[in-house]
């Protein structure tokens, strides 16, 4: 996959499984693609953030749709995996160890009650959303206060909803069609310039 560029995120950068970082590798190719890709133009002339096509000869290659499929199929499963009961324990210790500073928390209790209301959160997504909090870098959460239990389900939700909104993304564009050489674009205007001409003259004839 030489043609995608890796590009900083810092959103979710954490393993859906095993040592690799399918989440990153889809920040990654999203970035690469969108850069790639010919966008939509508005009615006023301004681009849109709608891939419409390749241009010719810069289509991903056979072996690149191949990788980026099977990276866009292990999110889909990792997006469909409840956290274990040991991720929700190993996270919500961490989350409320690494906020225990900034005032008394019941770890027990509190423990619970975010198992509770995450049991059905997927486990790269727990852990991303505890990661991204404890480094402060979660945003709409203050990083000096444990978060309720609402807000971290509604953060985890949002992280969730972004990754699957990019692989979705990311699979559309593989499925775009690519751009004819320019001198076949030519020889289509050409044609329908003469398509054009000669209805014209029927028209004016009739």
């Amino acid at each position: 996959m030489n043609n995608v560029t890796r590009i900083p995120q810092g959103q979710v950068s954490t393993p859906v499984s095993g040592k690799v970082s399918a989440a990153r590798l889809l920040d990654d190719a999203f970035e690469s693609l969108s850069s790639r890709t010919i966008m939509a133009v508005g009615p006023t002339g301004q681009t849109m953030s709608i891939p419409v096509a390749w241009p010719h000869g810069r289509s991903p290659s056979n072996d690149e749709k191949t990788e980026l499929m099977r990276i866009v199929n292990s999110i889909h499963t990792a997006m469909q995996t409840p956290a274990t009961e040991d991720e929700l324990e190993d996270n919500i210790d961490l989350l409320i160890s690494g906020r225990a500073s900034s005032g008394k928390v019941e770890g027990g209790s509190r423990g619970r009650v975010y198992a509770l209301v995450l049991a059905d959160v997927p486990g790269a997504i727990l852990k991303a959303a505890v990661t991204n909090i404890l480094r402060g870098k979660a945003e709409g959460i203050k990083a000096e206060f444990l978060p309720t239990t609402d807000v971290m389900l509604e953060y985890c939700e949002r992280l969730q909803r972004n990754v699957m909104a990019k692989a979705v993304m990311v699979e559309r564009m593989l499925n775009l069609p690519e751009l004819p050489a320019p001198e076949e674009r030519e020889g289509d205007f050409q044609a329908m310039r003469e398509k054009i001409s000669k209805l014209a003259q029927t028209v004016r004839v009739a």
